[in-house]
């Protein structure tokens, strides 16, 4: 039973090495991409990144709420903020407490005009249900995407002045696991997984093409 115990101690202490050298070599590519394209980063926490950016409501699930691995500057497009979020969800049956961790990838750019609210998310089977006794929804001409996606926006106008038929068709080419967020002058994209740079620049082109499609007359200056 000792050595059962002493095999199993070894085998944790063997995953958790492997972990940690992963980690300091996730540092070291994020840091370099990051350096490569003239931004800052910080692999450190920041515990107040939900309350910076109240107005998404997604980021105010759970506990333990945090970002890290923060990448911000200038790219061509706007103000952009990168990082990796992090909540945490317990669950409790009887006695037994179980916790759950949560991460996302966001990609934040704030253009210089102004972004008024908008929210496109895949589509999931209560979406389906509510549209079907009338929930709001708004559909496209496109069956693909209006199938796909949930969209929403207190300004149907804006809605479809984003989504531009280039735009759509880029959508629907993209991994069914993004949400794109408008909110107070920032397009957030997220995407459930955790960060890593081999997807990063994939992501910012994605949010710098959807800023550029919007047609001029919709960018006005804040």
């Amino acid at each position: 039973m000792l050595l059962f115990g002493l095999l199993i101690l070894g085998i944790l202490i063997v995953i958790g090495m492997f972990s940690h050298q992963a980690e300091q070599n996730r540092r070291k590519d994020l840091a370099q991409f990051a350096t490569l394209n003239g931004l800052s980063y910080s692999p450190e926490k920041v515990l107040q990144f939900d309350e910076r950016f109240r107005e998404f409501s997604f980021l105010h699930k759970g506990t333990r709420r945090y970002a890290r691995h923060c990448m911000h500057g200038q790219l061509a497009g706007g103000n952009f903020l990168i990082c990796e979020y992090h909540y945490q969800v317990n669950h409790h049956h009887g006695k037994n407490r179980r916790s759950q961790h949560y991460l996302s990838t966001l990609i934040m750019c704030h253009p210089p005009f102004n972004l008024k609210p908008l929210l496109i998310r895949p589509e999931g089977m209560m979406d389906k249900l509510k549209s079907s006794v009338g929930g709001y929804d708004i559909s496209f001409s496109s069956e693909a995407f209006s199938k796909q996606f949930h969209v929403t926006s207190p300004d149907r106008e804006w809605a479809y002045a984003v989504l531009q038929p280039q735009t759509i068709d880029l959508l629907l080419q993209r991994p069914n696991n993004l949400e794109y967020h408008m909110q107070h002058g920032w397009l957030c994209l997220r995407q459930k997984k955790g960060l890593n740079q081999q997807s990063l620049a994939s992501l910012i082109h994605l949010a710098q093409t959807i800023i550029e499609n919007i047609p001029d007359p919709y960018k006005v200056n804040q």
